[in-house]
């Protein structure tokens, strides 16, 4: 790195801007001299000089990253290019940004220096780092008049440089600072948002910085005549800084006095009691008393008008503060504290806030520490009563809370939970009082966990039920308030896992215990179910053609040639099988789950019935015929023989037709579709 050369050996001496221009402008042709050009460089000029925008820029940056102190007038026609205001200016801006920001320009640990006394050996360095910071300087202005573009966008550019700028490198980093903070008013609310991210994001890398920051923030919220809108967006940062230990005390103890002088004046106006800037202020004091040593309040009686007259929120955060506040404070504070909760849990708000985690914290803290047990259960039945009227999710969290509140009173409590009602106030006087001292008497009842028993969503139940059981702490690991909320409850609908479709096929085991003919898919089984069939059809209707021919009445013989005809089908249906078997046998595994699919539908079954019954049917008005021709006369022989000649052919025709039908032509649907393995269960 070029700063990392500056030595500062040898006797100083004072040097002016000539001289040093000087000295630079001869190591610069010094350096040229003694160059060599190689191809790139002459591509690179090339690109310069009629290159597009895009190249002409990383052109020059390259450039300047071979060597920054010779390359500096090349540095200048980028920032020249960023001055433009033309579209070329945000591509440039975005390359010099890289640049500062990195390692070969700005050193990480000092400030660029003016030029003054030197020894002579660095004299051209440190004038090129006079240069530089000159330029440096004009650059960070561009950036600022870029944040005051009247394109939200363009400023929201202009804050994330400078933000950039500012995390990577402490020069000029209180120009870079103040226009970042400036912008924490901007009309426009993303752009003010924008201000917000960049400075907690500069905190989060640079922790040391915290008190400038705070400090110029603070600086911002003291301007007189200063907007409400970028006073409130002040003060939320303030409250968003992240304090922690000694090193931070002072910062702390800024903030708190920042606060207090803000929500004494604020206390003043009846008006500011219902803005969301009283709630900030009291999260700001919140999370910054830790810190300090004290609470600078004039008097507490504005705290307790705030717990009662301004939004939920800001009543919330108050009494907070006054929990904290009545620790170390005497019985007179925390009883009054106690009241103002008390009349909180009474509040339509709590049963409508959206974010009640706050406010059940600060129940069970106050419960936790609370030792008369009066008070204590009156505020618990107020709460478990506000919470019936409460969405599912504050039910079964403040049944959760009253069971592991039950630590504190654990027998008293259990023996509230009787049916038995002797010694309790009665409820409507209990509604009416005040102080949660004077609500309940010692023999308290908590009815009110027999009405959530009853609840409509089921978790609520059983959290009561087993509230009601035992005075155990409930074993839930998760969150309430996270768990039992209506988008959680849609989204277990929405990303479930969808069921898996029972496997079609027999386990190995259940397949291996069952006998062959059980093995058989509907697909084997119709199969022999239609050879059979038609094979015995054929033998019928040969049987029927000889007997009208008059062949002789015997029926072993009939049942030989029956038995023989079947037999013969079925050998010519398994040579057909076999040769359609190996025609299909690379597609078996997905044909088996088609044809399964195709034989589970009952419909096809009723008309393969259907069918065959027709056929049988027929079968038996041709064997009537056949006897009424034996009945006739002997003399007309010849004239019945060819009437059962063409009675035989219409038959076979007729048959040849049916079986053109799907059910029954097996051999035109189902081919290609048998495997060897049920081809073997099959001829078995």
């Amino acid at each position: 790195m070029w700063f990392e050369e500056i030595t500062e050996e040898g006797e100083e001496e004072e040097f002016d801007e000539a001289r040093g221009e000087a000295a630079l402008r001869a190591a610069v042709a010094a350096w040229e001299k003694g160059r060599v050009v190689t191809g790139d460089d002459r591509y690179m000029a090339q690109v310069v000089k009629s290159g597009t925008l895009s190249d002409k820029i990383a052109a020059m940056t390259l450039m300047v990253q071979e060597s920054p102190a010779h390359r500096f007038d090349t540095l200048e026609e980028l920032v020249g290019l960023a001055k433009a205001g033309t579209h070329a200016s945000k591509m440039a801006i975005e390359a010099l940004k890289d640049l500062f920001g990195g390692d070969l320009l700005l050193p990480n640990d000092r400030k660029l220096r003016p030029l003054g006394a030197c020894a002579p050996r660095a004299l051209a360095l440190r004038a090129f780092e006079a240069k530089l910071r000159r330029l440096y300087g004009t650059f960070v202005g561009i950036v600022e008049k870029y944040a005051q573009h009247h394109a939200p966008e363009l400023r929201r550019f202009a804050i994330e440089t400078a933000g950039d700028l500012l995390k990577a490198k402490p020069e000029q980093e209180g120009r870079l600072l103040a226009g970042i903070v400036n912008k924490l008013g901007d009309p426009d609310g993303t752009v003010s948002g924008a201000a917000t991210r960049v400075l907690r994001d500069v905190l989060a890398k640079h922790r040391a910085m915290t008190g400038v920051v705070a400090a110029e923030v603070q600086g911002l919220a003291a301007r007189p005549n200063l907007d409400a809108r970028a006073f409130y967006a002040a003060i939320c940062f303030l409250t968003q800084i992240y304090l922690d230990g000694e090193t931070l005390k002072p910062v702390a103890t800024s903030l708190v006095e920042t606060y207090v002088a803000i929500f004494n004046r604020s206390v003043r106006r009846a008006d500011d009691l219902k803005t969301k800037l009283l709630a900030a202020l009291l999260t700001g004091l919140n999370r910054a008393l830790p810190y300090v040593d004290g609470l600078p309040l004039d008097s507490l009686d504005a705290l307790f008008k705030v717990s009662h007259q301004a939004t939920f929120a800001a009543r919330v955060q108050a009494l907070s503060l006054l929990e904290r506040l009545s620790r170390a404070g005497d019985d007179k504070l925390r009883s009054r504290f106690y009241r103002s909760l008390y009349d909180l849990m009474a509040s339509d708000d709590l049963r409508k806030t959206a974010k009640p985690t706050l406010c059940l914290n600060l129940c069970y803290k106050a419960l936790a520490r609370d030792k008369l047990f009066p008070r204590f259960a009156a505020s618990l039945k107020r709460l478990i009563q506000a919470s019936c009227h409460s969405t599912a999710a504050v039910s079964a969290a403040v049944v959760y809370l009253a069971a592991a509140l039950d630590s504190s009173f654990a027998g008293r409590l259990a023996r509230s939970r009787r049916e038995d009602d002797e010694g309790d106030v009665p409820w409507r006087d209990a509604m009416t009082k005040r102080d949660p001292a004077y609500a309940c008497g010692e023999n308290a009842k908590l009815w009110e966990l027999c009405v959530l028993n009853h609840h409509f969503h089921p978790s609520v139940r059983a959290f009561a039920e087993t509230s009601l059981k035992s005075s155990k702490r409930l074993d839930y690991s998760g969150d309430p308030l996270d768990d039992f909320t209506l988008s959680n409850f849609l989204d277990r609908f929405a990303y479930r896992n969808p069921k898996q479709a029972p496997s079609k096929r027999a386990h190995a085991r259940v397949a291996a215990s069952l006998p062959d003919d059980a093995l058989l898919s509907g697909y084997d089984f119709y199969r022999r179910y239609l050879a059979e069939a038609t094979a015995f059809k054929a033998a019928a209707a040969a049987a029927a053609a000889a007997k009208k021919a008059g062949a002789p009445e015997s029926d072993e013989p009939e049942e030989e040639d029956q038995d023989g005809s079947a037999a013969a089908a079925i050998e010519k249906e398994e040579e057909t099988d076999d040769d359609d078997a190996f025609d299909g046998d690379d597609d078996d595994d997905d044909d088996d789950a088609e044809d399964d699919d195709a034989f589970d539908d009952e419909e096809e079954d009723d008309e393969e019935d259907d069918y065959f019954d027709s056929n049988d049917e027929d079968e038996g008005d041709e064997g009537d015929e056949g006897d009424e021709g034996d009945e006739g006369d002997e003399g007309d022989e010849g004239d019945e023989g060819e009437d059962n000649e063409a009675a035989t052919s219409n038959t076979t025709q007729e048959v040849h037709n049916k079986r053109k039908s799907p059910f029954v032509d097996a051999d035109e649907y189902f081919e290609g579709q048998k495997t060897k393995k049920r081809r073997r269960s099959y001829k078995k």
